[in-house]
């Protein structure tokens, strides 16, 4: 990884976390009956097992991660949809997310992520395929004036990096979408809020750092996509609870 795409992994590092900081405080307050040590072991179990995965099988890791993300995705951009239609759009905007920067992605991975990606001859015709299915989509099932939004960062997004595009997609759409479905349960930012936000945030940097600095130089692309893809799959489960507690 070169100065420029080491900046910008961090970039979207730096604003993952802490878009999902609340996971702790949001899990107590959706899983009230459950006792504490419980729930932490089990936040902690699935992020170990998510991880131990992505290191001993990459190949299947790798696509059901993405598989998680389009959910999460779907869930968190298209709210007011039918489970359908948000698996639908979470799946098209996350395919349409790695087609346009297949070949960036092939050129950043390891010899084992590239090996689960398609052939150079068929990346100009999967980026323009998953470019207008994505375009057709938003204009069919989400006709708010936002969503030209969306689509604007879209377009601009084919012309720059992947993690320049994906930082501005996390910063100006989903971020806000998941800020404002956490408030709506939460609505009291107290004093045990902040605690639990920055302590997750402060530890879930601390490890990347020391990840960082532990992985090879060939293997730090990989080895910090297995991080977010761990604390991915907690995160996208209790925002699954928390949008079946907002449409009930």
């Amino acid at each position: 990884m070169n100065s420029l795409e080491t900046i910008l992994m961090f970039a979207v590092i730096a604003f993952g976390v802490p878009h999902g900081a609340a996971d702790l405080y949001l899990g107590r307050t959706l899983l009230k009956n459950w006792p504490w040590p419980l729930y932490l072991g089990l936040y902690i179990l699935l992020v170990g097992l998510v991880y131990l995965a992505w290191h001993f099988s990459l190949q299947w890791a790798f696509p059901a991660f993405m598989l998680v993300s389009a959910w999460h995705f779907g869930e968190t951009d298209f709210q007011k949809k039918s489970g359908a239609k948000q698996a639908l759009g979470g799946l098209l905007h996350i395919v349409f997310l790695l087609a346009v920067h297949l070949q960036e992605w092939k050129s950043l991975s390891s010899n084992a992520l590239a090996s689960v990606l398609p052939s150079d001859s068929f990346i100009p015709w999967i980026g323009m395929i998953c470019t207008l299915a994505w375009v057709v989509f938003l204009m069919i099932h989400n006709k708010t004036p936002r969503v030209f939004l969306l689509l604007g960062i879209s377009m601009l997004g084919i012309l720059l990096p992947f993690f320049v595009h994906f930082t501005l997609y996390f910063l100006i759409w989903h971020t806000p979408h998941s800020a404002l479905a956490v408030w709506k349960t939460i609505r009291n930012f107290n004093r045990t809020f902040l605690l639990s936000v920055s302590f997750i945030t402060l530890s879930a940097w601390t490890m990347f750092a020391l990840a960082w600095n532990w992985f090879p130089q060939h293997e730090k692309m990989v080895g910090l996509l297995g991080l977010l893809a761990a604390l991915t799959l907690p995160h996208a489960l209790l925002f699954h609870l928390l949008f079946k507690r907002l449409k009930t």
